[in-house]
């Protein structure tokens, strides 16, 4: 537990600049090439009559969505987020360093409009959430009444403000809980200075900006 503890603290401790300009271009890549509907069907599916059926389904909506395409950026999104859903090719291996550029330039944009803190915060919270699933997990697994479960946690190791936020109310979630207890326990220091009366809240936010679509965590 205090190894996995050190590591989450580590990681927090080296989130700078430039680790953020790593968070950054890994936004402008999936905004701009990761096509969710691809990765439905880049995952087995249980209702697939056959293995054919299932080529067959896939090739027939990558004919649908380049048929609606109507300008060339379009038809060249189809095909990039395709083959990056079917083979994990990155964009540049597909249609060359010039052309990737020109076709991130609207995701670009769009980043460059979010806040720095915001790329900061919620790559804390990114780095926490391992520590918090593993809370969850030994909670779960205890199955004994609240004071005695409390005291299994803290003999197991666990931040003693982690155990006492988890005991406060029925969380909705990993995400949610770990970002009132960073607030809780502090330390979050600020590229940007601000006031920040609810720093919870701000966690959440931001990470809902940042990486609530489904972006990647890029250490």
């Amino acid at each position: 537990m205090r190894s996995l503890f050190e590591n989450c603290q580590r990681l927090q401790e080296q989130t700078n600049r430039e680790s953020l300009d790593r968070v950054k271009a890994a936004l402008v890549r999936e905004l701009t090439f990761r096509g969710l509907v691809f990765d439905a069907f880049s995952k087995p599916r249980s209702d697939a009559a056959s293995p054919e059926a299932e080529l067959a389904a896939r090739y027939q909506l990558l004919l649908k969505l380049f048929r609606e395409a109507t300008k060339a950026d379009d038809r060249l999104h189809v095909i990039a987020q395709w083959l990056w859903a079917e083979l994990g090719a990155p964009p540049e291996t597909l249609l060359g360093e010039t052309t990737t550029k020109h076709l991130v330039t609207h995701a670009q944009k769009r980043v460059s409009g979010l806040q720095l803190n915001d790329f900061y915060y919620a790559q804390v919270v990114q780095h926490w959430l391992p520590y918090a699933e593993r809370l969850f997990q030994d909670a779960r697994s205890g199955r004994t009444t609240p004071r005695t479960l409390n005291a299994s946690l803290r003999s197991l190791g666990h931040d003693p403000i982690a155990v006492d936020v988890f005991f406060r109310k029925k969380w909705r979630s990993q995400i949610e809980f770990t970002c009132e207890w960073l607030a809780a326990r502090g330390g979050i220091k600020m590229l940007k200075a601000r006031r920040d009366p609810d720093m919870a809240r701000t966690l959440r936010n931001a990470y809902s900006r940042i990486l609530g679509q489904g972006v990647p965590h890029c250490p």
